[in-house]
Order: structure tokens, then C-alpha cells, then sequence
């Protein structure tokens, strides 16, 4: 009988660590257009209630997050996913003053803002979390 216990408790524990995140979740995935189009440079924030983890977009439109800064990954919880998604620099671009760099934003600016961002995700385990995201159409103008 106590054997049958200890199996038991045993089978429990290796699930929960098979499945849930043991130490932190390793989330890795894409963000693209609705078109499929990559998003080609940009940040993801994964901003939850006391914590948050981020990622840069690759010109392939893929990313990573950490914690920390060293691919460390994201504890499991509830998050708001905050997306900023830009175009290279164009080489020759006229800037506007100093606070231009250049770049062009290529989704709405929506996701951009905690506040906004129509986006969540339930971080429960390792895994690929791709977005689809709306192209930039231009600012909208507050009343």
C-alpha cells in the first residue's frame, strides 16, 4: 500500500514538471501581418500584475523572451502582450527633427500600449505563441 502511495506521488510530481514550467516557461514564436507578412524589427512585452518579460523582433519576424536579458524565459502566469513593430531605417530618409529615427511603424499603433493592446496570453507551459497582427493604416486622431 505504501508502495502504491509513493509511485503515486511520484507520477504526480513528474507530470507537473513534464508539464507546467519548473522554473520558468521558454516562449519563443513569430509575430506577423495578417497577411502572413514577418513583422521585420520591433519589441514584445509580456507585461503582467508584479512582473514582465521581453523580446526583440527579428527580421524574420521571430523573438524570444527573457526575464533577465539571457533567453531565460517567463514565469507562468496572466499577461498583457504589448507589441511594437517598425521597418528598418530607410537608407537616405529626410528626419523630421531629432527625435526621428528613421523607422516606420508597420502595425497599429493599438498594440503598442498596455491599455490598448487587444492582446493576453496565459503563459502555462513551454511553447510557440504566434501572433497576428493589423498593419499601420496611420495615427488616429484623438477628438
Amino acid at each position: 500500500m505504501c508502495r502504491n502511495i509513493f509511485y503515486g506521488l511520484l507520477l504526480t510530481a513528474t507530470l507537473f514538471v513534464a508539464v507546467g514550467c519548473s522554473d520558468k516557461c521558454k516562449i519563443t514564436g513569430s509575430v506577423t501581418l495578417e497577411d502572413g507578412t514577418p513583422v521585420p524589427n520591433g519589441n514584445i512585452l509580456f507585461q503582467g500584475e508584479a512582473k514582465q518579460a521581453y523580446g526583440t523582433i527579428k527580421s524574420d519576424g521571430s523573438y524570444f523572451l527573457s526575464t533577465n536579458g539571457n533567453g531565460d524565459g517567463i514565469d507562468a502566469g496572466s499577461y498583457r502582450v504589448v507589441i511594437s513593430g517598425t521597418s528598418r531605417i530607410v537608407p537616405g530618409k529626410v528626419l523630421r527633427d531629432e527625435m526621428d529615427t528613421g523607422e516606420e511603424p508597420v502595425i497599429d499603433v493599438m498594440y503598442a500600449n498596455a491599455e490598448t493592446t487587444p492582446l493576453s496570453y496565459e503563459v502555462t507551459k513551454t511553447e510557440k505563441v504566434d501572433f497576428k497582427v493589423k498593419p499601420f493604416t496611420g495615427y488616429k486622431r484623438s477628438r
